[in-house]
């Protein structure tokens, strides 16, 4: 599962500048995202359509984390 994620990789980077994240800060959040993939879905049926990442599920764990990070520099 995280080989399949890994291969996107320049994909999730692209997906967070999109939203006005920085360079550094996607970096940190795609690791981050790795791992708590990794350790928060048992049932990796959830992110994977067969041998293809679910894209949408991606994006929208992204968003939210930085969409957090951003609620949190706001305070």
């Amino acid at each position: 599962m995280l080989e399949a994620l890994a291969e996107k990789h320049k994909d999730w980077l692209k997906m967070l500048k999109s939203f006005g994240c920085e360079r550094n800060l996607a970096e940190d959040i795609v690791q981050e995202m790795y791992l708590r993939l990794h350790k928060y879905v048992e049932d990796p049926e959830r992110i994977m359509y067969g041998e293809e990442v679910n894209t949408y599920f991606v994006y929208i764990t992204l968003r939210n984390m930085y969409a957090t990070i951003q609620r949190m520099e706001r305070k």
